[in-house]
């Protein structure tokens, strides 16, 4: 602590000598013309205060008050979107569709006629002839998550169609989901003309 009073007390001692031939100037200056550096040295510090205080603040304020809108707006669309948070939160579950065995009857009526369904050891063979892609892709998961089924293996060949749709023959197996042993699909093309 003595070296830091030691330290502290030569460093005021150097500091009022050098700041003395200063202060000698300023006492023998008239009262009108410190009255007149006084204020002088006031306004400077005025304008520093407000070019780097006051001037970047109205600045931001700007800036804050032009995004308050598309703030607004996103505030709005959060708040709607907790509200439906909260009413789906406050639904009561919805229970999972039972899924039955499937059988050739059942899918028949899934894939419609004109469609070969044979039962096999271990699935259903469905052949059809002519189907738009969509088309049976809609069947197919339809069958897949009704009765659940596994697409085991799939020989999809494309037919000569219309411009604009996609139709294709498939023949493929469905399977259970205890036997999860998946084959690959094979596509071909229509014979060229």
């Amino acid at each position: 602590m003595v070296s830091l009073r030691t330290f502290f007390g030569h460093s005021t001692g150097t500091l009022m000598h050098a700041v003395a031939p200063l202060r000698g100037r300023w006492n023998s200056l008239d009262s009108n013309r410190r009255a007149q550096i006084t204020l002088g040295a006031a306004l400077v510090v005025l304008a520093l205060i407000v070019a780097f205080v006051l001037l970047p603040a109205l600045d931001a304020r700007k800036a804050l008050t032009a995004r308050l809108p598309q703030m607004e707006a996103q505030l709005s669309v959060m708040r709607s979107q907790s509200k439906e948070v909260g009413l789906l939160g406050a639904m009561p579950a919805i229970a999972a569709v039972p899924r039955t065995a499937a059988n050739v009857a059942l899918l028949q009526a899934i894939f419609g006629p004109g469609t070969q369904i044979t039962a096999t050891q271990d699935g259903f063979r469905v052949v059809l002839p002519s189907i738009t892609y969509a088309s049976w892709w809609d069947k197919t998961g339809d069958a897949i998550s009704r009765h659940a089924l596994l697409l085991r293996e799939a020989s999809i060949t494309r037919l000569a169609a219309p411009a604009g749709t996609s139709t294709v023959a498939v023949d493929m197996r469905l399977g259970s989901e205890a036997s999860a042993k998946v084959l690959p699909v094979t596509s071909t093309a229509a014979p060229a003309k």
